[in-house]
């Protein structure tokens, strides 16, 4: 993760189950992983958790670096860029401002270098001295156990790293080697410190600072003046601001003053002024949700607890969801256990809302408490999903994939247990927020001709899992029977090879559901993503590669996707892939492709096995088969965010 000209954060995150993400970082942000009681990895509907910063997507994102130099034609200057190892891209990401949270702009972002098939493989990545991007390429190695091998016995390699330099043809001459980076800086002009605080490089802006800071008084004034200056860069006026900041000069929060001065004054503010000056309180009814989100987060890093009753008032009327977020992890921090209680029986509805995730966070929720607050429409959401992650499935999101079926969802309930609420949405339209309760029964059937997703909560127990979900009505005529018969001896590389170019991608297709595989991995629109995600991995391997993992699925294990296995104080033992994690719960998806969940304090051994969850298939595939599916998968192609 980098930060940009004004000290804003964007991350990239590799996940095996759910996509790569890119998030916002904050002080007090938690994305998911790890939760204290509700991991969610995109934050979407889930308050306890921040939501990312634009869609999740297939691929392995690795470096990112925050672009704003002259070296760039002016439409590629104040964007990010962000590399994908797997497909063998670089993107580039347009920040917009959806409130507080960082998007890119048209939710989506842009492919910059696609190299296809070349050995482009970038993982990290820096802007250089001479304007330039230069990027890190992994070789040929990766993934390819028997050449590792030799590698660790000393044998000769055939690792292909590279360096590769992206610049602009036309860009302008920049003579980065000028007379003042010969000398030491405590002989630099303050306008050659001054110039370097705006630099594309941090490390200079960092040199610049220190040594403005060395000198100490001596240039507060001429600090000031720069800040006056028209149309000062963003990054000059970000770290000429952070000067003045870390020499303690006593900097005034002024609402006509530029938008990124008036945040960067806040940040200041809450790092270094005891006690706050009253216009951080004031901020808190800013019409700008960014001020307001700055503002919070001061109070929250001074450790303000006098600010209380303007937190309290924020989080009553607050409609921007990272600012909101922001507000109750402050009253978490600040209030006290006590406070927060009373703070259940306030009269304004985003009081108590704060308050129960401010609780929940801390750990200081009992299921009475939980039960007793689904009765008020403002906690309803967040008690009914405090239960239903405690105590196992009764929450349970249904996400049949649209076309082909049309869909009869049926939900098994446990006899006697009345659902407390449903919220749903049909064929694409917007979810309910509140739909009437359902009578007690022993199933709920919600239809559908396109896409259906449900969410359902109960009280308590558990009412069964998503493959419970019943397709009826299949469009066109049923595909042929596929027939798996039992081989001896199993089916080898050479020989699936050998039948590669035969391999029908259709036939494919219908083996990759009748032989189980799309039990644990999604491509082609169908499927469970409890092992890696195939649907683009046509563009990261090639067809030899393909078929080993198919009939060796242990010779190349992808990270993140080796067995764990768990054993209980009650002597069960659970093997499979780690699919979510709460300071309370573990869940895998077990070798069959269900999910168990295992609370924490039951376990007594926790291993990671150099195993994978997948049989080898050649025991049942022939070698057309195999030529087949690896046909379909190559075909694939991921959706671009």
């Amino acid at each position: 993760m980098v930060f940009d000209s004004g000290f804003d954060w964007l991350g990239t995150d590799n996940d095996q189950h759910e996509g790569d993400r890119i998030v916002m970082p904050f002080a007090g942000a938690h994305f998911g992983w790890g939760h204290a009681w509700s991991a969610h990895w995109t934050g979407e509907r889930n308050p306890p958790t921040v939501p990312v910063s634009g869609p999740v997507f297939d691929g392995s994102s690795t470096g990112v670096v925050f672009y704003d130099a002259s070296q760039f034609p002016p439409e590629w200057r104040g964007v990010w860029f962000m590399n994908d190892y797997e497909r063998k891209t670089m993107f580039s990401y347009r920040p917009r401002w959806d409130g507080a949270l960082m998007q890119p702009e048209g939710g989506a972002w842009q492919s910059f270098v696609a190299a296809g098939r070349a050995l482009f493989r970038p993982t990290d990545m820096e802007v250089g001295p001479d304007g330039a991007l230069w990027v890190l390429s992994w070789g040929k190695l990766y993934n390819r156990p028997q050449k590792l091998v030799r590698g660790l016995l000393g044998q000769a390699n055939e690792l292909e790293g590279r360096v590769f330099r992206i610049a602009w043809k036309n860009a302008p001459p920049l003579n980065w080697r000028t007379p003042k980076r010969e000398r030491p800086h405590d002989r630099w002009s303050f306008a050659e410190l001054a110039e370097d605080l705006g630099s594309h490089l941090p490390a200079w802006r960092v040199d610049a600072q220190e040594e403005l800071l060395r000198r100490g008084p001596a240039v507060k004034a001429d600090l000031l003046r720069l800040l006056e200056t028209p149309e000062l860069p963003l990054a000059r006026e970000t770290w000429a601001l952070w000067t003045l900041g870390r020499m303690d000069e006593p900097l005034a929060f002024h609402r006509e003053a530029s938008l990124n001065r008036r945040i960067q004054t806040l940040r200041i503010l809450g790092e270094r002024a005891r006690p706050l000056p009253d216009s951080v309180a004031e901020a808190l009814r800013d019409p700008e949700p960014r001020i307001r989100f700055a503002a919070v987060q001061a109070i929250r890093q001074a450790r303000e607890a006098g600010a209380l009753e303007p937190l309290k008032s924020l989080a009553s009327t607050e409609a921007d969801r990272v600012t909101y977020y922001s507000a109750w992890g402050a009253l978490r921090d600040l209030a006290g256990t006590d406070a927060l209680r009373a703070m259940l029986k306030d009269p304004r509805d985003g009081v108590r809302r704060a308050a129960l995730l401010a609780l929940a966070d801390l750990g200081q929720i009992s299921p009475d408490d939980a039960t007793a607050l689904i009765a008020d429409p403002a906690t309803t959401e967040i008690a009914a999903l405090w239960l239903a992650r405690r105590s196992g499935n009764p929450f349970i999101t249904f996400e049949p994939q649209p076309g082909e079926f049309e869909r009869e969802v049926t939900v098994f309930i446990t006899p006697g247990i009345k659902p407390s609420a449903i919220r749903y949405t049909l064929d694409g339209s917007a979810p309910t927020a509140q739909s009437p309760l359902f009578p007690e029964s022993t199933s709920i059937v919600l239809r559908s001709t396109s896409t259906l997703k449900a969410t359902l909560f109960v009280e308590n127990k558990p009412i069964g899992d998503p493959a419970e979900a019943v397709y009826t009505k299949r469009t066109g005529e049923p595909a042929a029977p596929v027939l798996l018969v039992p081989r001896v001896p199993p089916t080898t590389v050479e020989q699936s090879l050998a039948a590669l170019k035969s391999g029908q991608p259709e036939r494919g297709r219908a083996i990759f559901t009748a032989a189980s595989c799309a039990n644990c991995h999604r491509a082609g629109g169908q499927g469970r993503q409890y092992g890696p995600d195939l649907s683009s991995i046509g563009e990261r391997n090639d067809p030899e590669h393909l078929i080993r993992s198919i009939l060796e699925p242990n010779a190349a294990i992808t990270e993140g996707f080796a067995l764990l296995s768990v054993s209980t104080r009650d002597g069960k033992i659970y093997s499979g892939i780690l699919r979510e994690e709460t300071d309370m719960h573990l869940t895998l998806g077990l070798v069959a492709g269900q999910p168990v969940r295992v609370e924490k304090a039951l376990i007594v051994q926790r291993e990671s096995q150099h195993l994978s969850a997948m049989p080898p298939f050649g025991g049942i595939l022939s070698p057309e088969q195999i030529a087949d599916i690896v046909a379909w998968l190559l075909a694939r192609k991921p959706a671009t965010p």
